[in-house]
């Protein structure tokens, strides 16, 4: 059954206390109790700052606690709203941490280019160009190269890259709540932006459950029906589709150790709904033989490695030779994409159990040709942004390094690996 705004708030103000007690220390933690009982106060004082968006900006401190972001950030998530409505003024708060006023005012320059993307003039400005088709139309309302410019924008205005993910979670927590009270034209062409610019900078930062959270709301918004039809025809949930991703990565560890292999990593992921809708459209199957499919990575120390990994997978297990021209595997190791990426594919049939076989793509690469495909001009977020055209390509990736997102994503990265180290000990 669903909760009310006030059930859920309470419910949601429990869980990020947990959350932040799992890595906050305790004089951070009364800190974040003073930020939120400040913000609830504000409930009362100002119509403008109402439940919703209280509970919305309890919801995005949430997601900040799960990827672990330091104090200043959960702060400023908790007291952004209230400052922007006036509620408060920096002075109420700049005591409690000396970085937040400058997050915050980050923040409400970015809210600033979003008011201008999204006020009545130019949505209609939009609407016109788009009904006279002067704009062409690849992704909704949007040129890829407004898209690669409204992404370095958000980046360059954020002047902090935490800062920018604050900005796509509140992007996510408005498509979730604001539905019933936000023009709906307006609401399809922020669904529409947030599928080629929110999703596309989560996916840059690597920051996977929010760029499917984002995916799969925009495409709830675009596409009801279809999103609805897919859902229904999920027959695990997420949670089930995980742990089995999980017990295919240990079964292959293993089978690969028992020979003398030692994989650096083995990672997988679940599909969502949107992935699942872009395969349906791609390969033309069924939601059901999309949804079977699993998929890994496995990377390795050597180039030697990789071939022997694949040799190894194809004796313990059958493989298909429909994907790829009538042969066990493709080779883009021995010859690259032209924009250099380089990663042998395979497919082989997985048992789960003894009555469910499904397939298994399966990638395998060094660590440097890993690297080339995460943040190179091979990584999928450069094809998506700038097409396959290699020129275009280089221009965007040379493009987006003035915001050294590169070194942002490694960092999130370390910063996640570091915790989930410590959640595990």
């Amino acid at each position: 059954m669903a909760m009310n705004l006030t059930n859920e708030i309470e419910y949601t103000t429990l869980r990020l206390q947990k959350e932040a007690q799992k890595y906050l220390v305790p004089e951070q933690l009364s800190v974040l109790e003073i930020a939120l009982e400040i913000s609830f106060s504000c409930l009362k004082d100002i119509s403008s700052f109402t439940n919703s968006f209280y509970l919305q900006s309890l919801k995005v401190t949430l997601d900040l606690a799960k990827l672990r972001l330091e104090i200043p950030y959960l702060l400023s998530a908790i007291l952004y709203y209230p400052i922007r409505s006036k509620a408060l003024s920096f002075q109420h708060i700049e005591n409690l941490h000396k970085s937040i006023v400058n997050i915050i005012r980050n923040l409400l320059e970015l809210h600033k280019f979003e008011i201008n993307r999204w006020n009545a003039e130019n949505v209609q400005k939009r609407r016109e160009k788009k009904t006279t088709g002067k704009v062409e139309r690849k992704k909704g309302f949007w040129k890829k190269q407004t898209d690669e410019a409204t992404i370095r924008a958000i980046l360059r205005v954020a002047n902090d890259t935490k800062v920018a993910l604050i900005m796509i979670l509140e992007r996510l927590y408005i498509l979730k709540y604001s539905e019933s009270h936000l023009d709906p034209s307006i609401l399809l062409g922020m669904a529409e932006e947030t599928l080629v610019v929110h999703a596309i900078i989560a996916e840059i930062l690597g920051i996977w459950f929010v760029k499917w959270q984002l995916d799969d709301m925009a495409f709830k918004i675009i596409d009801r029906e279809m999103y609805t039809k897919i859902s229904r025809e999920l027959d695990e949930g997420r949670t089930e589709r995980e742990k089995i991703i999980q017990n295919v990565i240990w079964g292959i560890k293993n089978d690969l150790e028992k020979v003398g292999v030692m994989a650096i990593k083995i990672t997988g992921r679940p599909k969502h709904i949107y992935g699942l809708y872009r395969k349906i459209k791609e390969q033309h199957l069924s939601i059901q033989e999309i949804n079977d499919n699993l998929a890994i990575r496995i990377i390795v120390e050597s180039e030697r490695e990789c071939y022997e990994v694949l040799s190894i997978l194809l004796d313990f297990f059958e493989y298909t030779e429909e994907i790829y021209d009538g042969k066990p595997y493709r080779d883009w190791i021995e010859k690259p994409k032209p924009n250099g990426y380089q990663s042998i594919h395979t497919t082989v049939y997985y048992p789960i159990s003894q009555d469910d076989i499904r397939l298994l793509e399966i990638q395998i690469r060094t660590e440097e040709m890993h690297e080339k495909a995460e943040y190179g001009i091979a990584a999928h977020w450069v094809y998506r942004m700038a097409g396959n055209t290699l020129k275009r390509q280089r221009k965007y990736h040379r493009d987006i390094q003035d915001v050294d997102i590169v070194n942002v994503r490694k960092a999130f990265e370390a910063h996640l690996d570091l915790h989930k180290g410590k959640n595990n000990k």
